[in-house]
């Protein structure tokens, strides 16, 4: 049998030789069961069986796709049962469009922790993202997340909706206000690739927020039209230069995408399940490296301060006001006003942060720069951000009966084309 690929190595044999390699169906790789088989049998097996030995892996694992399907609306319970505050939106195609059936539409999930903290302890920025799912049905795979106060991303709401469209945007963003913006938060700031449409959405789901395009995607299109190295550095500093009053996305964050990876091949239920998994395990881990802290930022804002203070060494305060001060450094002369917490080079109320400016303002007024860092960047703050928990579902055997009057749903109609 040594060789090529062989008609009696079939993707069910495959799956007895390598259904121990994995321990969770987002691990499952149809390279890795190549390499398996290759390694331990000297056989080349097609891609083709591969990804069919690998499909059968992750069914057997968490079951087949239709199955999924239906048990999503005692799944949705169960999640709300064991997590408090949870928030689950299920919408058949019947409720979204007229002569619908009991096909799945759209499923929105937000977990407790995520919603209570948002409005809190974390800064008022939203990242929104869509993903195709690469699993047996079609369908995208939206995500809102936020920035905690040591500049690491905060997950806040995903939902799974059969196709990325205006009308599904203005829905996820819709469910997304009612749950996250407060009365005393009613603006914030939205970021976002190129999505079509996600502007307007944005203008029609969240009133009064800002809307701002990711400079990393930007960059990404720009270099793919003008291939040029060069041209794209010379956009990325045009891009970070808020002297000429562009918005700076100083923020250095884990894509949401990476946090789900290997999740959007997997069957609806168990794609929610996994996110419970991973999310549970992200809160549990930032718990334990926030409590080690003993400084009064976190990490990456004492970092921030440090360097700013460095700078600030240079440059020549001047009092100009009762709380208004120029400052003067190599090339320029800024305006600093303590009370409004502002300067002219725009990162003291963009990031929230004393600026080098503002810094050498405060060493003339004797004043505590960490007393003008927002709260988020406080590490008692972050703690705090990381304290809830979420907890795990229980096997179908412990449900208890849905309480939605229909108990089940049936799979979307489109499906992807075998691997």
């Amino acid at each position: 049998m040594k060789g090529n690929d062989h008609p009696m190595a079939t993707a069910k044999w495959a799956v007895e030789c390598s259904l121990a390699l994995f321990e969770s169906p987002e691990d499952v790789r149809a390279p890795m069961i190549r390499q398996y088989i290759k390694a331990h049998w000297s056989i080349t097996m097609s891609y083709r069986k591969a990804h069919m030995a690998k499909m059968i892996i992750q069914e057997i694992m968490c079951g087949n796709a239709e199955a999924s399907y239906r048990i999503l609306p005692a799944y949705a319970d169960e999640l709300v049962r064991r997590n408090p505050g949870t928030v689950v939106r299920l919408c058949r195609t019947r409720e979204l469009r007229p002569r619908g059936d009991d096909t799945f539409g759209r499923f929105f999930w937000s977990f407790g922790p995520s919603i209570s903290k948002f409005n809190r302890t974390v800064r008022p920025l939203a990242l929104v993202d869509g993903t195709h799912l690469r699993g047996k049905y079609r369908g995208t795979l939206l995500a809102a997340t936020a920035i905690d106060g040591n500049n690491g991303l905060f997950p806040l709401a995903l939902a799974v909706v059969e196709a990325e469209t205006y009308d599904s945007w203005v829905w996820f963003l819709h469910l997304f206000r009612q749950n996250f913006i407060s009365a005393g938060r009613d603006v914030i700031t939205i970021g976002s690739d190129r999505m079509k449409g996600l502007p307007r959405a944005v203008a029609e789901g969240l009133p009064g927020s800002h809307h701002f395009y990711c400079i990393h995607h930007l960059s990404a299109n720009f270099h793919g039209k003008f291939k040029s190295e060069d041209l794209r550095k010379l956009f990325m500093n045009a891009a970070y230069s808020l002297r000429e009053g562009a918005f700076k996305d100083a923020i250095e964050t884990e894509s949401f995408n990476a946090l789900l990876k290997g999740t959007r091949e997997l069957p609806i239920a168990a794609l929610v399940e996994q996110t419970r998994w991973r999310l549970s395990d992200f809160f549990q881990y930032r718990q334990k490296a926030g409590s080690k802290w003993t400084t009064r930022l976190t990490p990456n804002a004492e970092d921030w301060l440090a360097d700013e203070r460095i700078l600030a060494g240079a440059y020549m305060a001047h009092q100009c006001g009762w709380t208004v001060y120029e400052v003067k450094s190599k090339y320029h002369v800024d305006e600093v006003d303590l009370e409004k917490k502002t300067c002219t080079c725009r990162l003291f109320q963009t990031m929230g942060m004393p600026c080098s400016h503002a810094i050498a303002a405060m060493g003339l007024a004797q004043r505590d720069s960490y007393s003008y860092c927002e709260e988020w960047y406080h590490a008692d703050t972050y703690r705090r951000t990381y304290d809830g928990a979420i907890y795990p579902t229980l096997d179908r055997s412990q449900w208890p009966e849905p309480t939605h009057p229909l108990s089940l749903v049936l799979p979307p109609k489109s499906r992807r084309q075998p691997g």
